[in-house]
């Protein structure tokens, strides 16, 4: 019997005996449990089928793996769209790299500065589409001006190309001046904007050039002392060259002074903080010159740095240089003087000194041994530059005057002060004289009336090697004149442009006109921003006439206050042009306590200007103007009132 048989057997005695109960069959709703049946029987007892459990909910459905089918489906259709999305992007963007849109520039590697600069710029599209809005942007570095006005500068420039179709060149011209110092290596870059059909990107194309400016249009030149003393004159040669080939307009000049150092002059009037000057137009070839006058104080075994520059003017600010054209540094070594030396005049010594009228002048030379040992056959030579002295009233104390140089010498056989001066000894030598008058009789006028003066100090001292060596100090002053304006006025009755009325002599309690007259002067020297005041007492009326009408005058009826707003006085006015002239008309209507007495018809004037030469204020008084006029007032009782 084989096994299978047996294990059948034992079954069978199971259903067969008495005790046997068969169980209940539990039913459910859930798929039925499968069972793998093995192929060979095995001798295993039957275990009895637990009670199933009752399910809340249903159970979760385990996740299944995909298939290789599935996964090479979706790679297919990934790669599909990639190579779609691939095909597409290349026919819209053929040939959109870089090589495949070329700017080409043809220009020289090197022009002069300020000279025209010609770019012939070719933008070739190789690509399989057409370029939309395609704009070409030229950036200039500063300095670049336009090639048609100078004045106007040129930082941008763009220019549409429009629509370049496939295999198109399309060719534009740029001109412009690039201004910029000698040697100076400037970059402009250039780049194309454009877009394509069917795409709101934008594309750039970019490229540059770089451009050396061989030379300048205009150079700067400057000459002047490398050593002085302290307290030494100093003086500088400005020349401005132009190398260009055509007129240049606004250039400036700028100097940079160092501590120390004390402007005077110059034949060119700055613009500027007596450091900037324009040059309105310099042609072709043309040299200008600007000479610099200043004094270095006394400062010992240092060297000053002067710095010059040229260039454009800014359009925007008149004072600063917009583009730099030129520069050129100057150093000045200051020596220890060893003779202390001055020069002043009515007790003032400033470089510039400035005299506010044309009485006599009185000059002092101070001169002292600074050294440690003796200096020996001192001389003092002053010379007086400008003729504009009276010759005949000079005083030259003990000293002598060569009237064919116009110097006044003191030396050795004059003093017996200067044979020898021994350390810290100083001697004072002094001289006087009259200024000639500003108006010539040729009728010249002197519009900047001022003289110079150069003192020269010179003498021997045995130096510390025991050798006799001649030393030298000179110093340099300048005196200014202001004008000589002359302010003078009366009141008239008759003898006036305006008719006159009312009783002469004046009567308590009936009106009586007069007419105020004004008259200016002027030798030498402009004149702006001229104003004349005065005022009408209580007793006297505005009558609001006026010769000539032309005049601006002025009355406020609240401060009584008469106002002449004069402007500019030119140098030679009243005498080679007329003299300038106001009149206007007063009413005067005196009372009773003023019988017998003699009334002013204005109070007292002033008169305030601005001297434009000497850069100081003029002022100018009169006295009052009365019943006492220039013509009837003078007769017997005529200016008392009745």
């Amino acid at each position: 019997m084989n096994q299978n048989d047996d294990r059948i057997l034992k079954i069978n005695k199971k259903l067969d005996a008495a005790n046997y109960t068969q169980k209940k069959a539990w039913r459910h709703n859930l798929a039925p449990k499968e069972y793998s049946v093995a192929g060979d029987w095995e001798d295993e007892e039957v275990e009895e089928e637990e009670e199933p459990k009752l399910l809340t909910s249903m159970p979760k459905k385990k996740k299944e793996k995909m298939g290789f089918l599935a996964v090479f489906f979706i790679m297919s259709s990934i790669f599909l769209l990639g190579a779609v999305g691939f095909a597409l992007f290349r026919f819209m963007n053929e040939g959109l790299a870089e090589e495949s849109i070329s700017i080409d520039i043809n220009a020289p590697i090197s022009i002069s500065s300020g000279e025209i600069l010609k770019l012939d710029i070719s933008v070739s599209n190789n690509n399989q589409v057409k370029l939309d809005t395609a704009e070409l942007f030229i950036e200039y570095p500063i300095g670049t001006r336009s090639a048609e006005d100078i004045t106007k500068p040129l930082l941008r420039n763009i220019k549409s190309l429009g629509e370049i179709n496939t295999g198109e060149v399309v060719k534009h011209i740029e001109i412009s001046r690039v201004f910029g110092e000698e040697n100076e290596v400037v970059t402009i870059p250039i780049r194309l904007e454009y877009r394509i059909p069917a795409s709101n990107s934008i594309f750039k194309v970019e490229k540059e050039i770089d451009l050396t400016l061989a030379s300048s249009p205009i150079r700067l030149d400057v000459v002047g002392l490398e050593r002085v003393t302290g307290g030494q004159a100093v003086e500088f040669d400005i020349a401005v060259n132009s190398n260009s080939q055509e007129t240049l307009k606004n250039i400036l000049v700028e100097a940079e002074y160092p501590f120390g150092f004390n402007y005077i002059d110059s034949n060119l009037e700055p613009i500027f903080n007596n450091r900037i000057w324009k040059i309105d137009e310099i042609k072709p070839g043309e040299t200008i010159d600007i000479n610099i006058d200043g004094v270095l104080t006394r400062q010992n075994s240092e060297d000053k740095f002067f710095k010059f520059s040229l260039g454009l003017q800014d359009p925007e600010t008149r004072e600063k240089i917009d583009v730099l054209l030129s520069e050129y540094e100057h150093v000045i070594k200051i020596d220890k003087p060893f003779i202390a030396l001055d020069l002043s005049f009515n007790d003032q010594n400033e470089d510039v000194i400035i005299i506010n009228n044309q009485t006599g002048l009185t000059g002092q030379v101070f001169v002292q041994n600074t050294t440690q040992e003796a200096i020996s056959d001192v001389e003092v030579v002053v010379s007086i530059n400008e003729n504009l002295f009276d010759q005949y009233t000079l005083r030259d104390n003990k000293g002598f005057f060569d009237s064919v140089k116009n110097e006044i010498i003191w030396n050795s056989q004059l003093i017996n002060e200067l044979k020898v001066l021994s350390p810290g000894d100083f001697v004072r030598l002094n001289f006087s004289f009259e200024i000639n008058p500003f108006v010539k009789e040729s009728g010249a006028v002197l519009s900047k009336p001022e003289t110079t003066f150069d003192v020269l100090v010179s003498g021997e001292r045995n130096n510390d090697r025991g050798v006799n060596e001649e030393i030298q100090t000179t110093t340099f002053k300048k005196i200014r004149f202001t004008s000589n304006l002359t302010l003078t006025g009366d009141s008239f009755y008759d003898n006036t442009k305006i008719s006159n009325y009312g009783p002469i002599p004046p009567a308590a309690e009936q009106a009586t006109s007069y007419t105020a007259f004004f008259e200016i002067d002027n030798p030498s020297s402009d004149i702006s921003n001229a104003v004349m005041t005065t005022a009408l007492p209580l007793y006297a009326r505005w009558k609001d006439v006026i010769y000539p009408e032309t005049e601006d005058v002025r009355y406020n009826e609240t401060t009584r206050a008469i106002t002449w707003n004069i402007g500019d006085i030119p140098a030679g006015t009243g005498y080679v042009s007329e003299a300038r002239k106001m009149e206007f008309q007063v009413e005067i209507f005196p009372s009773t306590n003023q019988v017998g007495k003699v009334l002013p018809i204005i109070e007292s004037s002033k008169f305030t200007g601005y001297d434009t030469y000497t850069k100081t204020n003029i002022t100018r008084y009169l006295e009052s103007f009365s019943t006492s006029t220039g013509d009837v007032g003078i007769m017997r009782g005529g200016a008392v009132v009745k």
